[in-house]
């Protein structure tokens, strides 16, 4: 369990204990309270191995990171403690990280989360998920103090909880406070309201699930939401948060690139959410291909055969004759002594054209493209070979006749795309 060394840390730890719990503990030290800190680090430490527990402590240097991540103090000693948490999780392969959250915490964080203009999903409190568990979530604070007294239990008073610098603090001591002192049962009372928020969480995420099922299509390039659908939606704004706020995306973003012209695109840090003709495409950022980069191809033509890996799986090979039945989009045949130049993989560039096979004159490679009807993202992932800078293969597509091998050609090379 996480163990702060405050006195709902040690009540959890001492009610796991009793319950013979078989218990280890983690305790983060943040030097953010000089002698304080150390205190309360000794004082877990102690209570550790006069029970016979396993402890884990790390001292972190917490106004470096939040520094350096430029992150709020709270926010980044939050982040530095559940990353090692996790490890620790990981490492040791612990069933559960217990956290001793309450039910005052519960209603702290849905103020915070209300007064900075959260949607639903922020307003149901501090959630269990994965392997982490909060045991006093449905417990108030003074029933906790109420606990410790009773048992006679040690713990270490956290000064920064005074200070009202800090906006959980603002309003645990200036809205919370004076609310309990009207209505002792104010917390209780709370309960009751994340409970039902909860459950319109839980119905309003099974409807938007029914939507995204009816709306959208996983392809191996990425999700498509038909542009129709959503246009069609009601409480439009509304479900974009909900379809897309996993991928990171505002709505005013998602609005705009919606009545925006073909191929125009916006991304963040993993995700790129694309507007094709009729869909909006949202693809894994590190998955498309944007950029322009070719990558050169060593092919030593004097073998019979051989094989490339990189950037796509292609075998070639020589022949003396065509194969009876070659027909292939994903094969492609040349002639060997038209082939000899420069061999690299790429994307198309702006004027490319090429010349295909069974058709009459050149044509540019925008407008093949075009005519094939390609999505902006299949554009963006569509290999060109070329040979001295020049179009020849189309991958999986059409050659190019000024490379392409005919029934006259006495030295053939095949290349076949793998996968």
């Amino acid at each position: 369990m996480a163990h702060s060394g405050g006195v709902d840390s040690c009540v959890l730890a001492d009610y796991l204990l009793k319950q013979n719990c078989n218990l280890s503990v983690a305790h983060a030290n943040f030097q953010l309270r000089g002698e304080q800190s150390d205190h309360a680090q000794v004082l877990v430490s102690d209570w550790c191995k006069t029970h016979g527990i396993s402890f884990y402590t790390i001292r972190f240097d917490t106004i470096s990171f939040q520094s350096s991540s430029k992150m709020g103090l709270q926010e980044g000693a939050r982040e530095l403690r559940y990353k090692w948490f996790s490890y620790l999780v990981d490492i040791f392969n612990f069933d559960y990280l217990l956290t001793a959250h309450h039910l005052n915490d519960q209603l702290e964080t849905f103020l915070i989360h209300a007064l900075r203009g959260t949607g639903i999903k922020g307003l149901t409190g501090i959630k269990e998920y994965g392997k982490i568990l909060r045991p006093l979530g449905d417990i108030p604070k003074r029933n906790i103090i109420k606990y410790a007294i009773e048992n006679q239990i040690r713990w270490s008073e956290d000064k920064t909880n005074l200070n009202l610098t800090f906006l959980r603090n603002r309003i645990r001591h200036q809205i919370i406070a004076p609310l309990e002192h009207l209505d002792s049962s104010i917390t209780e009372k709370f309960k009751t309201t994340i409970e039902n928020i909860q459950q319109t969480n839980s119905f309003v995420d099974t409807t938007l699930n029914e939507i995204k099922n009816k709306i959208s299509v996983q392809k191996s390039d990425g999700i498509y939401f038909s542009l129709r659908d959503l246009n069609n939606l009601n409480h439009m704004e509304f479900c974009l948060y909900g379809l897309f706020h996993q991928y990171q995306f505002k709505v005013s973003e998602i609005l705009k690139l919606m009545s925006s012209s073909n191929g125009k695109y916006i991304e963040n840090s993993q995700f790129r959410l694309i507007r094709s003709r009729n869909h909006l495409i949202v693809t894994d950022k590190k998955d498309s291909h944007i950029e322009n980069e070719d990558y050169q191809l060593f092919v030593d033509f004097n073998m019979n055969h051989g094989r490339v890996e990189f950037p796509i799986e292609l075998r070639w090979e020589t022949l003396n004759s065509f194969p009876k039945n070659r027909q292939k989009a994903h094969i492609s045949f040349f002639d060997k002594n038209k082939l000899l130049g420069d061999l690299k993989i790429g994307r198309m560039r702006r004027g490319d054209y090429f010349y295909p096979i069974g058709m009459k004159g050149k044509k540019l490679i925008s407008k093949y493209y075009r005519d094939l009807k390609l999505t902006p993202l299949e554009k963006q992932n569509q290999w060109i070979l070329y040979c001295d800078e020049k179009i020849a293969w189309v991958v999986n597509r059409r050659c190019d006749r000024r490379f392409a091998a005919d029934l006259s050609t006495r030295e053939i090379i095949s290349f076949k795309l793998l996968g």
